[in-house]
C-alpha cells in the first residue's frame, strides 16, 4: 500500500491511528452525554425534593394554624 498523506505515515499506521482517536473521540462524546444526563437528573432531584419540602412545609403551617 502507498503512503496515505492525509492520514500521517504509513497507511497501516496511520489508518490504525485515525480509527483508535476516532474511538476515543466516540468515548468522550458518550462520556460527556452520561455526565450531562446525571446532572439533569440531579438538578431534577434537588428541583423535586425542594418543591416537596415547601409543599409540605406550607401544608403543615396550614394545619397547624387551622387546628391551632
Amino acid at each position: 500500500m502507498a503512503a496515505n498523506p492525509n492520514r500521517g505515515g504509513t497507511f497501516y499506521g496511520g489508518a490504525a491511528a485515525y480509527r483508535s482517536r476516532y474511538r476515543f473521540r466516540c468515548l468522550i462524546v458518550a462520556l460527556r452525554v452520561w455526565d450531562s444526563f446525571f446532572l439533569l437528573v440531579f438538578v431534577l432531584k434537588i428541583v423535586v425534593v425542594a418543591f416537596f419540602f415547601f409543599f409540605t412545609q406550607n401544608i403543615l403551617n396550614i394545619l397547624c394554624i387551622l387546628f391551632y
